[in-house]
């Protein structure tokens, strides 16, 4: 025999968000003064020497780049700067890429200590 034309519906309670029903929402257990895990923080030399390991993995970097450390608000980023001559040499552009990518990564794990 074929499906019912009748839809059956059956009723699933939701949980409860009032204070006088005992819903199926748990209670927080965390104590008020409970504190959130913060990333660790690093200097800016420690920060530029993980810059500097990870682009000898990644890039073929011209030498003379000097990489430092920009505070940006509760972040930070890394800026390459270099003169003329090593901007001209191949392989610059695709170092400052790399390093704006290491330093997406790194500021996701890291804080920076000035």
């Amino acid at each position: 025999m074929g499906p019912s034309s009748a839809t059956r519906w059956r009723v699933v309670p939701s949980p409860s968000t009032d204070a006088c029903q005992s819903g199926n929402l748990r209670e927080n257990n965390l104590p008020e003064d409970t504190v959130t895990m913060s990333k660790p923080a690093k200097t800016e030399a420690e920060l530029i020497e993980m810059a500097r390991a990870e682009l000898k993995v990644h890039a073929n970097c011209p030498d003379g780049i000097v990489i430092s450390v920009i505070p940006d608000g509760d972040s930070w980023e890394f800026r390459a700067e270099a003169d003329d001559a090593t901007i001209a040499k191949p392989g610059y552009p695709e170092c400052v890429a790399m390093l704006v990518q290491i330093g997406d990564h790194l500021c996701k794990q890291y804080n920076f200590k000035e």
